[in-house]
């Protein structure tokens, strides 16, 4: 799992085409939230059990969205409206409150969401 976050981060950090970036800063950002620094403390058992399935998805969609860009760019916009619209409402709630375990189960969701539409064989 280590190993394929390495890769992942290795690979963002390759020549940058300008047309790639969008692409790049939303794998990033979604590296990020699912490997922070403290993802083995933060991240529940069954989502962490699912983490090697969520870094497959990514390094599946490195290799494929050069071929389906606009495609690829479309769903970078709206995963992004999603992910603000979710970072606020996360902003105005306290942690362990019925809303706050709603909008983290949706957050996950949301993560389902992306490997559907990026590594769906």
């Amino acid at each position: 799992m280590l190993s394929a976050s390495h890769n992942i981060r290795k690979a963002l950090k390759g020549q940058l085409n300008l047309a790639w970036a969008n692409v790049y800063q939303d794998i990033g950002a979604q590296l990020e939230r699912l490997m922070n620094k403290n993802f083995i403390n933060q991240t529940p058992w069954p989502h962490l059990q699912q983490m090697p399935r969520y870094l497959k998805a990514i390094e599946a969609r490195l290799e494929r969205f050069k071929t389906q860009l606009p495609k690829e760019n479309a769903a970078v916009q709206e995963l992004r409206d999603w992910q603000q619209r979710l970072d606020k409402a996360f902003s105005q709630c306290l942690v362990h409150t019925p809303k706050y375990n709603q909008l983290e189960s949706f957050s996950w969701a949301l993560e389902e969401y992306r490997v559907s539409l990026f590594a769906q064989q």
